[in-house]
């Protein structure tokens, strides 16, 4: 009987305390930042939160913690490639009307930082990934190594581009090459670059060939 009473005490009070106003908390926000994806992507994780302080009726916070019934806030960015950054003044009255069941306070970040590049197209020459060990012992080339094509094109960010340095390699996937050589091979990125580069060619046409040198010992009279 007892803790029937207390539990019911206790309810009782929390009803009351929740249908009270003038409650203030902090809460994660969630947000959205939107571009135009044709123009510009994202060359790291975009921020999906911010801290924001509200004042309002305790059942109103409540639903905010829990985030029920939560849409994020949409952030519009004409030009994100201008600057990696968001003055959170710049939207405190969009904040301010989407949090409108209660009082916006203060947005707790001053800043939201992201990554976001303008698209571009550049050429870039093919190099054949040659080694040491390409040709096998005493074989050398015996003509240049021709690429067909020698150039491709390559869209995306234009700081990912820039990692390649106007050059992209291609791997022969042979070793020890004793014969003359002719393969189409397949234009690959690495992996950290794949996700965010595209080619407008597959694949290259890569020839040339090569010379034995032999070693003979002459024994002379």
């Amino acid at each position: 009987m007892v803790v029937l009473c207390l539990v019911t005490a206790t309810t009782f009070w929390l009803l009351n305390a929740l249908n009270k106003d003038n409650y203030t908390t902090i809460v994660n926000q969630p947000i959205t930042i939107e571009f135009d994806q044709s123009e510009y992507m994202a060359v790291e994780n975009l921020p999906k939160e911010v801290k924001i302080q509200i004042n309002g009726n305790g059942w109103d916070l409540l639903k905010k913690h829990l985030k029920i019934n939560e849409d994020p806030l949409e952030i519009l960015l004409e030009d994100p490639s201008r600057q990696p950054y968001l003055v959170t003044d710049d939207i405190s009255s969009q904040m301010a009307e989407h949090v409108s069941t209660t009082d916006l306070v203060d947005i707790v970040q001053d800043t939201l930082f992201f990554s976001i590049d303008k698209i571009v197209s550049k050429k870039i020459q093919l190099v054949p990934d040659t080694l040491p060990n390409t040709l096998a012992e005493n074989y050398f080339f015996a003509s240049p190594i021709s690429m067909d094509p020698e150039f491709v094109s390559v869209t995306g960010p234009i700081s990912i581009i820039e990692q390649l340095e106007g050059n992209l390699l291609v791997e022969l996937g042979e070793k020890e090459i004793k014969n003359h050589f002719s393969k189409l091979l397949p234009l690959e990125l690495d992996k950290s670059k794949k996700q965010y580069l595209t080619l407008d060619e597959e694949t290259v046409q890569v020839s040339f060939q090569i010379v034995a040198f032999l070693e003979k010992t002459l024994t002379l009279d």
